[in-house]
């Protein structure tokens, strides 16, 4: 799982576009990412939300896994 995080937060690195129309369309209306996975820290969606919240825009974003 591990290397899975890995890999996946290496291709985020490339999808800036894709991150900012995210971050655009959650911040004018509410936004769900949605998952297979039981656990969200299992799950590619842990991986968006921490790089979202790491980056520049991250006090415009609330993220509530539920």
């Amino acid at each position: 799982m591990r290397e899975y995080f890995a890999g996946f937060r290496a291709y985020l690195g490339s999808q800036d576009e894709s991150l900012r129309t995210l971050v655009e369309l959650a911040t004018m209306s509410r936004c769900c990412l949605m998952c297979l996975e039981t656990d969200a820290r299992e799950c590619h969606r842990s991986v968006v939300t921490e790089v979202l919240l790491a980056g520049p825009d991250r006090e415009l974003l609330d993220v509530l896994h539920i």
